[in-house]
């Protein structure tokens, strides 16, 4: 359900995996620079999903601080329950 609305259309989520750059531990990307084929980044580059990858990158940072580990070390999941519980739009 969306604002009341049942969700009848097929929907794609955008993986934790996609903001993390292969071989760099240290950074996050979001938006057009995300990973994402041609298809998928037409899609992906609205302001809702920007928005909720720029979330997950914040989170994931702030957890990666806290345990001391880098980006491609954390489970996407853990970000994705966070935004949750902080009532975040996925």
């Amino acid at each position: 359900m969306y604002a009341g609305v049942p969700i009848t259309e097929k929907y794609w989520e955008i993986p934790y995996r996609s903001l993390v750059p292969v071989g760099l531990d240290n950074l996050l990307v979001a938006g057009r620079c995300a990973g994402f084929d041609f298809v998928a980044q037409s899609a992906a580059r609205v302001q809702h999903s920007c928005r909720a990858m720029g979330e997950a990158a914040g989170l994931a940072a702030k957890l990666c601080h806290e345990e001391q580990v880098g980006f491609p070390a954390l489970d996407g999941a853990r970000v994705r329950e966070l935004m949750r519980k902080r009532g975040g739009s996925l």
